[in-house]
């Protein structure tokens, strides 16, 4: 009580603290990062390498297979993943959320330098990219052209745009996708080589010994020193054709001769294109902690500056702008709050009768909101729509104790004492029961703060923003309100809620009900069982689908297809795309450079903004599907891109089912009856496989015995071939800014079908040139055109999203259902990865985490009532919280998903404020007038009837604009109200009769213990 009259005797003092944490929360407010959700930082390195010519299965036994080795030695990796095509591999690494990216990218360039020897000398240096799969991309450009080379537009993407971006403030990296890097081709005619008893081995040969840059020295003389250059290296295409590449008959042979020399692209079997204008696209990534809103308008300033270094035929389009739908999203959810703090006002002064205390007790909600956003800002979280759906929650929240305070210094101001005495008397009276409250949230949200992993992330800056805002609250209430109500002593007030019919309607059926505590009691544990029947049946889903403006689509058309006739398909599907009225954009790509293979495109659609279109996503993708389906030979998967999305795989669908094997004939042999399977559930769509096993492949079969008759080794046949058909890499030309590669191939005409082989000729072991068809013959089979590895070992993944009105909860069980029937063996290994793997891990943890709250909470009211069965009454608040909560998630359709779920846990410190209100003024009663269990409860009911509807009713209008959200953002938003809503209707009702109950006769069974003890 001293230290509450102190506090008391300084109105001022406490004023002017309050003053100061209202600045800094407005500064704090100011400089918060916003984004859509959380910042996930989960360090992932991209490693890509690049063979030109090597089938998959080369790429994963010299490339993919040295680097996993090597990369699996790395502390601290818990996944790495490999997808090998034709001339390329990507591998990514994935790290604990502990670990910094830029240690993690250190270790991975170690471990490529230590597998250096064990790659191919023909192959470039692996490149590698430090990438955050978990976020999307901040803002997302094609840079187009209609007159200028492929070559030279993704020159200008890389040079000019992509390094002016990634010296934005806030700019984490630009990646650019869809680019064909320059090249210089030399086409050559292997008739015209082979007529003057040539090779390609000896152009090859020519070009790498005409074309070097290497250090010459220097001369020094007594008085002058010269350094020494020559014309080593050819820069440009012209002067290639002059080049002498052998002498037949005393006659130099030039290139030009034999071959067609061009400037050209690295590789002809990539392309992007934007609204059907070839393009390049650049993908720009906001680095960790950085405002979405703040770096995209940077990002549009600087696209707007560039104009004087693009050439006139290049163009910059905004494919799409995140802040385009966060802002949206931000500005909803704080008129939700904004909403929400004036109804509540307006409930409290109606309440109160008294604009003066309601103006003392409204305080609480600006003060205790803005000081969380400096804690906010401190801790380095983000203005989010789960930070800003907390504190939405907290503005009904943050005023309970407010009023708790105020309504009994009130209570006894009415009874005639003095302005500063009602209130030593009624903050006094009340302190333990504020502090019990606050602690009790606290601990039921504590086991949030520390769950590990992206949802972890998520959901503890969630918990965090509500716990600090529940506590400064309370330090409010038991400071800054009583000091106000001391200072400013109001008139008598007569409360306007909860008194006359009302509390005696309550109090003659409360009589009632404790006269017969059998049937209540069985009515709370009959709540308890259908609570728990009510969670094993209700659907259970992950994270609501969130509707960020873009869709992704995958295409895929017959593994043996050809470059050209892809082309025509993603044509044809983004022509159909284009008719529907919600597309704003449409940016497509196709190429095997990102290790996907050309039977796979890619097209990233960006819609107009919701209120223009009118409809969510999820409808615009129910909308295209049936019109895609009518495209010939392709097959397009849709899906919505979300800001959270756990691993680093891509494709058709947003979860993943992985099978992993020792070896790639089992694999494939149970890989399509798992599809198969898949396929036939009825829950399921935009069932794919990253696999692609079917493609043609041309085999020559040496004929070893004839090889050697004539000389001809089998590492000359394998150089020869490499040189007509893998767009061999044989020269470098360094630049000031970049390096362009010379590439070597045959002439297109004779690259188009198996005769082509027929055409090659191989030099023997005495010079002359040996027809290639003299010493192999030729046969087509079958192989993958895609080889992917998990942890090493061959894997397949499958994926999947579910039909509209399932939940992945069912899915999953249906999956393991069916797979359980093949009787797999057991050297498969089956398992869920990605945004799946995270929503099992949350599954299992829910009733953990449910557990661990419970301790928590009923070890902190343990220690604060000295009892072990107190905190008993105040949990028997739960059963009907619970119910409330899961009914109304089932009356609006929705499942239980790791949002909703937060708000069930977060509604087990809500709820039980009543019964700590109750139990607290009980115990109080017990202790002055020595009465019974039975009277100072009902005392406790009477008197504290009034503040328990007031908080109540503050809570649930406090969660009403959350539940009745529409617009960006509202589908993460409603789940959590829906949830608080429908668990507080019911447990604000039947706890002011259930908490009686109990306590009665949990002190009744007390009582014989106690007396059976001393017998």
């Amino acid at each position: 009580m001293r230290l509450f009259a102190f506090i008391l005797r300084r109105p001022r003092g406490m004023s002017l603290v309050a003053i100061g944490i209202v600045l800094f929360g407005f500064a704090a407010w100011r400089a918060l990062p916003v984004g859509a959700l959380p910042a996930v930082d989960l360090p992932t390195i991209q490693i890509s390498a690049i063979l030109p010519g090597a089938d998959p299965d080369t790429m994963s036994r010299l490339v993919s297979g040295p680097l996993e080795r090597r990369l699996g030695a790395i502390e601290g990796v818990t996944e790495i993943t490999s997808t090998n095509v034709l001339g390329a591999a990507r591998i990514f690494v994935q790290f604990d959320l502990d670990r910094k990216m830029d240690g993690a990218a250190n270790d991975v360039q170690a471990a490529l330098h230590a597998a250096s020897k064990e790659l191919p000398r023909e192959m470039n240096p692996p490149e590698v990219l430090k990438l955050n799969p978990v976020a999307a991309p901040v803002v997302f450009i094609a840079v187009t052209s209609d007159t200028l080379p492929a070559g030279e537009l993704d020159d200008v993407a890389r040079r000019i745009v992509a390094q002016k971006l990634a010296l934005v403030p806030g700019v984490g990296g630009a990646i650019i996708q869809g680019g064909q890097p320059r090249a210089i081709r030399i086409r050559v005619d292997p008739r015209a080589l082979a007529s003057m008893n040539l090779g390609l081995e000896d152009v090859r040969g020519a070009v790498q010994a005409a074309t070097v840059n290497r250090p010459k020295g220097t001369l020094r003389g007594v008085r002058n020193g010269f350094s020494i250059t020559t014309n080593d290296q050819l820069h440009d295409s012209a002067r290639y054709g002059d080049l002498v590449i052998a002498s037949v008959g005393g006659t130099p042979v030039t290139l030009g001769q034999v071959a067609s020399i061009s400037d050209d692209v690295l590789d002809t079997r990539t392309g992007g294109w934007y609204n059907g204008r070839r393009a390049v696209f650049v993908f720009v990534q906001r680095e960790a902690g950085a405002n979405i809103v703040e770096t995209a308008r940077r990002v549009r300033e600087a696209m707007a500056q560039m104009g004087p270094w693009l050439p006139g035929a290049v163009s910059l389009e905004l494919v799409t702008d995140r802040s385009d739908s966060v802002d949206p999203m931000i500005i909803e959810a704080r008129n939700s709050v904004l909403l929400s703090c004036v109804v509540i006002a307006g409930v409290i002064v109606l309440a109160l009768r008294s604009v003066r205390l309601a103006t003392i007790a409204a305080l609480n909600i600006p003060i205790s909101l803005l000081g969380t956003l400096g804690f906010m800002w401190l801790a380095g979280f983000t203005l989010d729509l789960m930070s800003i759906g907390g504190i939405a929650i907290c503005v009904g929240l943050v005023v309970d104790d407010a009023i708790v305070v105020v309504e009994n210094i009130a209570k006894f101001r009415n009874e005639g004492r003095s302005a500063s005495r009602a209130a030593l008397l009624g903050v006094t009276q009340v302190g333990l029961t504020i502090i019990a409250i606050t602690l009790a949230l606290v601990a039921t949200l504590s086991p949030l703060l520390v769950t590990p992993g992206p949802i972890g992330v998520l959901v503890g800056e969630f918990a965090a923003t509500i716990c600090v805002a529940v506590v400064l609250s309370g330090l409010l209430s038991l400071t800054l309100t009583p000091a106000l109500c001391a200072g400013l002593p109001p008139p008598k007030v007569r409360l306007a809620i909860g008194g006359g019919r009302i509390l005696g309607a309550y109090a003659a059926s409360l009589k009632w009900s404790l006269d017969r505590p059998i049937l209540l009691a069985t009515m709370t544990a009959g709540l308890c069982a259908v609570t728990i029947a009510l969670y094993a049946f209700i659907p259970k889903g992950f994270l609501p689908v969130q509707d960020t403006g873009l869709i992704f689509a995958m295409i895929n058309a017959r593994e043996d297809i050809s470059f050209t006739a892809m082309t025509g398909r993603l044509n044809a599907v983004t022509r159909v795309i284009a008719t529907d009225p919600a597309v704003r954009g449409i940016s497509a790509y196709l190429g095997s450079l990102d290790a996907t293979g050309q039977s796979v495109g890619r097209v990233w659609i960006s819609l107009k903004p919701l209120e223009e279109r009118g409809v969510p996503v999820e409808t615009v993708i129910n909308r295209l599907r049936p019109a895609l389906a009518g495209v010939a030979g392709a097959e397009t998967l849709l899906q919505p891109i979300e800001d959270l999305k756990v691993g680093a795989r891509e494709g058709s669908g947003r979860f993943q089912y992985t099978i992993n094997a020792e070896n790639w004939e089992t694999l494939r042999e149970w890989l399509p009856r798992v599809m198969a399977v898949m396929n036939a559930q009825k829950s399921l769509t935009n069932v794919g496989t990253d696999q692609i096993t079917n493609g043609l492949v041309t085999r020559l079969v040496i004929a070893r015995d004839l090889a050697a008759k004539v000389g001809v080794s089998t590492a000359m046949i394998d150089q020869t071939l490499y040189d007509a058909f893998g767009q061999r890499q044989i020269a470098l030309i360094s630049r000031e800014l970049d390096q362009i590669r010379v590439v070597l191939e045959i002439k297109g005409e004779d690259r188009a079908d198996e005769a082509a082989i027929d055409q090659l000729f191989v030099p023997s072991a005495n010079g002359d040139q040996v027809p290639l068809r003299s010493v192999t013959r030729r046969e087509t089979v079958t192989a993958p055109v895609m080889i992917t590895h998990q942890g090493q070992t061959p894997a397949a993944t499958i994926f999947f999203d579910t039909i509209q009105g399932v939940s992945l909860g069912s899915a999953i069980q249906d999956i393991e259902t069916a797979v359980t029937r093949l009787r797999m063996p057991d050297t498969l290994r089956l398992s869920f990865e990605g945004n799946a793997r995270a929503f099992q891990a949350s599954q299992l943890a829910q009733p953990w985490l449910f557990l661990m709250a419970l301790a928590a909470v009923y070890i902190v009211l343990g220690v604060l009532y000295e009892s072990y069965v107190h905190p008993l009454t105040i949990l028997s608040t739960l059963p009907s919280t619970g119910l409330g909560a899961l009914l109304g998630l089932m009356v609006f359709g929705m499942e239980l998903s790791v949002v909703s779920f937060i708000g069930l846990l977060l509604l087990i410190g809500i709820a039980m404020k009543n019964a700590i209100i109750l139990v607290d003024f009980a115990q109080y009663a017990r202790r002055r007038g020595k009465i019974n269990a039975r009277d100072a409860m009902l005392q406790a009911c009477l008197h504290r009837f009034r503040p328990i509807l007031m908080t109540s009713i503050t809570a649930i209008l406090g969660a009403l604009p959350l539940a009745f959200s529409s617009g960006l953002g509202a589908s993460f938003r409603r789940p959590l109200g829906v949830a608080v809503v429908g668990g507080l209707m019911m447990a604000q009702f039947l706890t002011l009769y259930t908490t009686p109950i109990v306590y009665v006769m949990l002190d009744r069974l007390q009582w014989r213990r106690l007396q059976s003890d001393r017998e």
